[in-house]
């Protein structure tokens, strides 16, 4: 592969630095022998020792790498990585400087680690593009999927898509995740023919059986990818079968319920459409963001002159939303830490609209920066518990480079927060002006049924045939306001367009 050029992505990770003394407080023999004993918490003390006061350089050397493996021991990942990262930017001519990448790699994974360590690797992919080559095959897989996805992140999508390509079938872990995101990247790049078939890989590799939860979730988003692809290109059969083999009470379901309307809605099957949006706006999904399907239910309605109905779903959306958007602009708006957007989301604080905090929370990257500030305070409360480094320099070291990490990451990851609250605000009131605006529509279309002689108000609807039933698996039951969540996802409404000749209202 070839480098990524400028622009690359770097994050803050402590840099080790010397602390003055004397030389012999303890010797790289003795720290040597208790990692060779495997009693890491005190080859750990003493190898931190040899690494700052021994004067032979190897010696310093070696004791910082093996210093490094006693950490990742011991459970203490992240000054582990941060003394991997030390050898690393030392060079080549530090003697473990291979055996460090090679630790560091693997660390990825053991971390799920999608941004520290990837970072690391982008910024060192020149320097030491002769050592990443020589790793074995998986490792260099790994190398390749990193520079991948972080690519991708970035926006560089000929050089994701061609890092991503490399990724062979024999490493089935990156292997599914970088068909994905290629399939993503065809997206990206209007290529949704493309996109299909590189979903179609991810969804035929994961059978049903299998129990590893995270190929089951990256089918079912693959799952979501193909109906995406199909939408766009205008195959709304092919993108609602796709959206309706997605499992029911998977995490990804109420996307494809929800996205199943829309293509619904655009093949004109009116009562389908609606009959996914009641399983949304049903209470097992109370804790979503809801916004847009009161406004497409209201558009549906609009589109078949119910203006009745039309008004009750806006009137639902205006009381639901148009507060939460006053209160989540006042918030953004106000003088905070970053540290503080992150902690009041953790905490789900009530200043922030509950619906749009946990939209937030549940997305994949916020996850990915949680999980590695939860390592990071997981890491501090067991140095906390320790006995064996209380009255050793190891232990003022280690709490210095988690404090210094909870800090930069807490920092980083609110900023992020923070975007994104003000990326809802801004969808949220995109939604708000066209609920407005379908409700001047429909005061607009009421007075010309008024004009015209017709009605629009009081009129009583015939109940209508109902709707076909597929197979003698299913049956049906009227709808009687009680939610069941067995039904969810299995409702269908009876609708028919009003708009008839001008001054005849329905009958």
């Amino acid at each position: 592969m070839f480098s990524l050029g400028q622009g690359r992505f770097s994050i803050l990770v402590l840099l080790l630095a010397a602390v003055p003394g004397t030389a012999g407080a303890a010797e790289m023999t003795s720290a040597f022998a208790a990692y060779q004993g495997r009693d890491y918490a005190r080859a750990a003390a003493e190898l931190f020792e040899v690494s700052q006061k021994d004067p032979s350089l190897p010696n310093r050397q070696q004791a910082e790498f093996l210093l490094g493996k006693s950490l990742q021991e011991l459970g203490y990942y992240v000054p582990a990585l941060a003394y991997y990262r030390s050898v690393i930017y030392a060079g080549k001519t530090h003697p473990s400087h291979k055996e460090a990448w090679t630790q560091l790699i693997d660390l990825a994974r053991l971390l799920k680690d999608d941004f520290i360590i990837p970072a690391i690797v982008n910024a060192r992919y020149d320097a030491d593009a002769d050592t990443l080559g020589s790793l074995d095959a998986d490792r260099i897989l790994a190398i390749n999927y990193m520079i991948g996805a972080l690519s991708y992140r970035q926006t560089k999508f000929d050089t994701a898509y061609e890092f991503l390509g490399s990724i062979k079938v024999s490493n089935p872990y990156y292997y599914l995740r970088a068909r994905y995101l290629m399939g993503v990247v065809r997206i990206r790049k209007q290529d949704n023919k493309g996109a299909t078939a590189l979903f179609d890989e991810v969804i035929n590799a994961v059978h049903e059986d299998d129990e590893d939860e995270e190929h089951q979730s990256l089918k079912n988003l693959a799952t979501l990818g193909k109906a995406r692809a199909n939408y766009a290109l205008g195959d709304f059969k092919a993108s609602t079968e796709a959206y309706r083999s997605v499992p029911r009470f998977s995490a990804e379901w109420y996307d494809a319920l929800f996205e199943n309307a829309w293509s619904y809605f655009m093949a004109e099957d009116y009562g389908r459409a609606l009959g996914e949006i009641e399983s949304v706006l049903s209470p097992y999904f109370n804790k979503r963001f809801r916004a847009e399907a009161y406004v497409l239910a209201a558009t549906i309605y609009y589109s078949n002159c119910q203006f009745d109905r039309t008004r009750g779903m806006l009137d639902a959306f205006k009381e639901r939303y148009e507060s939460a958007l006053e209160k989540l602009n006042a918030y953004v708006a106000s003088e905070r830490k970053n540290t503080d957007f992150y902690k009041d989301l953790v905490n789900t604080a009530d200043a922030i609209p509950v619906e749009i905090l946990r939209q937030v929370r549940r997305n994949g990257r916020f996850l990915n920066y949680h999980r590695i500030i939860s390592e990071i305070n997981r890491e501090q409360e067991m140095l906390g518990r320790a006995d064996n480094w209380r009255s050793t320099s190891l232990r003022g070291e280690l709490e210095g480079i988690l404090k210094d990490q909870n800090e930069t990451f807490e920092s980083y990851t609110g900023g992020w927060v923070k975007s994104q609250l003000k990326n809802q605000a801004s969808v949220l009131n995109q939604f708000v002006n066209n609920a407005r605006l379908i409700k001047f529509e429909t005061a607009t279309s009421e007075k010309e049924v008024l004009e015209a002689g017709g009605e629009i108000a009081g009129m009583k609807r015939k109940r209508l045939p109902r709707p076909d039933i597929p197979d003698d698996q299913h049956q049906h039951w009227n709808f009687k306001g009680e939610y069941w969540v067995d039904e969810v996802g299995y409702y269908v409404h009876s609708v028919r367009k009003e708009c008839v000749e001008a001054g005849v209202a329905a009958q």
